[in-house]
C-alpha cells in the first residue's frame, strides 16, 4: 500500500494489476518479463521498469519532488536511513508478529513474543520522535508515516497491544483521515 499512497500523493496516473503470490503469479513467464527477479511491486514507467518498493519510492521522490514523497526537512540520506530501519528491522518483526499471532504452537508463541519485544523497542524510539510532532517530520506526512500506518494497521488486526504507545495510536488515527491514504487503501483493497 505504501507505493500506492506514493503514487496517489504524486498524482500520477497508474493502473494496479493484482499479482497473486499465493498462486505464484510472480513466478509466471509473463511477470518475469516485467521483473526477472520475480518480486512485487514493479512500476512500468517511460524511464523503464522500477522494482522494489523503496526503488519506486525513490523514483517518485526524484521525478515528482513537489509531492514530498520523502520529508522535506530530512536529507535524502537521513530519509534513506529511516526507511532502511523501517523496512529491514521493524517491518520483518511486524510480519513475524502477525504471522504467529494465533500462537498455535509453542514455537509460534516464542517467535511472536520475540517479535513483540523488538517492536516495543522500536516503537519506544518512534514514540519519542512523535512526542512534539503530528508526523514523522513536523511539516507534513510522508512515506515514513505511511509505513508506520500500515504496520500499526496490521498489528492492530493481529491483536498487538498499543496501550503504551498513545502517540503512535494518535498518529495512526490522524493518518486514517488523510484522503490520499483513504483513496489508496480503497484501491489496494480491490486488488
Amino acid at each position: 500500500m505504501v507505493v500506492t499512497v506514493a503514487l496517489e500523493k504524486a498524482r500520477v496516473e497508474y493502473k494496479l494489476n493484482r499479482i497473486d503470490i499465493d498462486k505464484l503469479e510472480h513466478e509466471s513467464p509473463e511477470y518475469l518479463k516485467v521483473n526477472p527477479k520475480g518480486r512485487v511491486p514493479s512500476l512500468l514507467t517511460p524511464d523503464g521498469t522500477i522494482t522494489e518498493a523503496l526503488g519506486i519510492i525513490f523514483y517518485l521522490h526524484k521525478k515528482y519532488p513537489v509531492a514530498q514523497i520523502l520529508p522535506r526537512s530530512l536529507t535524502f540520506i537521513e530519509s534513506t536511513c529511516f526507511l532502511s530501519w523501517i523496512t529491514s528491522h521493524i517491518q520483518p518483526h511486524c510480519m513475524q508478529y502477525c504471522n504467529y499471532a494465533s500462537g498455535l504452537s509453542f514455537d509460534a508463541l516464542v517467535l511472536k513474543n520475540q517479535a513483540e519485544e523488538q517492536l516495543k523497542s522500536a516503537f519506544e524510539v518512534i514514540q519519542k520522535r512523535l512526542k512534539n510532532s503530528m508526523f514523522w517530520c513536523e511539516e507534513d506526512w510522508s512515506v515514513l508515516d505511511v509505513y508506520l500506518y500500515c504496520m500499526v494497521r496490521h498489528l492492530k488486526e493481529a491483536g498487538f497491544d498499543f496501550s503504551a504507545f498513545g502517540r503512535i495510536t494518535e498518529h495512526y488515527e490522524r493518518l486514517t483521515r488523510i484522503p490520499v491514504i483513504y483513496r489508496a487503501q480503497s484501491k489496494d483493497s480491490l486488488y
